[in-house]
């Protein structure tokens, strides 16, 4: 069986469950049929069922009603509740196919409401117990004269009443007011289904979305462009704010008029001056001649 919730994956579920050759479900019992033939031999038209008497309805309706509540608080959906899936072994009522959840496949009473829900599906297989037979929208809508009272009252105020009736006030109400066979106050305590389980069932469900990974995967970097590497290459070009700049050279003061070609200006002429003079009398207070070793004449 391909589940549509698994895409690109192919999951076949096998599932093996005692099966109730006495009993068979509670649609068989309904119908007073043994569960050993076959579809077609044990819910013909000509075959029709007989409700049951009171005092099963009322049990065996607690009965599924402490099982959807219990599904509720651990977070399992079950949207396949029918009378061919409550099967009968000794005076237990024992839910099946919660398994079809996971195989996404379509559930019973999928269309007969626009908002179907597990209390929805209650209500009719409470109809099928009283009336001996499968309602149709038209039934639902319009209970039968023959249908017990109370009953009537039920169905009503689950699938019509405003606001309409929740699983806790089924369960207050007093037609069901009677003690589900070996239920304990300790019943399912055993049971602890992880939040890793609960997440593969909403998901199936369609209540939440496929998260493929946390990481997100990182894009291969684009092929570089001759053009790219050489605008690499090049440096950035600088704004005419950022460019330093540069003072201009400094001009020398032009030569005075009357002056010989290459003469010192006069504030030069003067130093040089003074520097001689400086020279001569320094010669004047006795300094040491020095004696200097020609060597520049050729020798012969």
């Amino acid at each position: 069986l391909e589940a549509d919730f698994l895409k690109g994956q192919k999951v076949v579920l096998l599932t093996v469950r005692p099966f109730s050759e006495k009993r068979g479900s509670l649609r068989d019992i309904i119908n007073r049929t043994p569960p050993t033939r076959t579809f077609a031999e044990k819910y013909n038209t000509e075959n029709s069922g007989k409700a049951l008497p009171m005092k099963y309805i009322k049990q065996f309706g607690r009965q599924i009603l402490e099982a959807l509540d219990f599904l509720q608080i651990h977070g399992y959906p079950y949207p396949h509740l029918h009378c061919g899936n409550v099967i009968v072994d000794g005076g237990l009522c024992h839910l099946t196919d919660y398994e079809k959840i996971l195989l996404g496949q379509k559930a019973h009473y999928e269309e007969f409401t626009r908002n179907q829900t597990p209390l929805k599906d209650f209500a009719c297989v409470l109809f099928e117990m009283t009336c001996g037979y499968e309602p149709s929208r038209k039934d639902i809508k319009h209970v039968p004269e023959g249908c017990n009272p109370e009953v009537a009252e039920i169905i009503h105020s689950i699938y019509f009443a405003e606001p309409p009736a929740t699983l806790d006030d089924i369960i207050a109400h007093p037609f069901f007011d009677v003690k589900p066979r070996d239920l304990t106050e300790t019943s399912g305590d055993e049971t602890d289904i992880t939040p890793a389980y609960l997440e593969v069932l909403q998901i199936a469900s369609g209540k939440k979305e496929i998260k493929l990974g946390n990481k997100k995967k990182k894009k291969p970097p684009a092929p570089e462009s001759k053009s790219s590497n050489i605008s690499l290459e090049k440096k950035p070009i600088e704004s005419a704010q950022e460019q330093p700049i540069l003072s201009p050279p400094p001009k020398l003061p032009p030569p005075s008029i009357g002056s010989p070609v290459g003469s010192l200006p006069k504030n030069q002429s003067s130093d040089r001056s003074s520097l001689l003079a400086d020279i001569r009398k320094d010669r004047k207070s006795g300094l040491k001649k020095v004696e200097v070793n020609d060597r520049s004449a050729p020798k012969i």
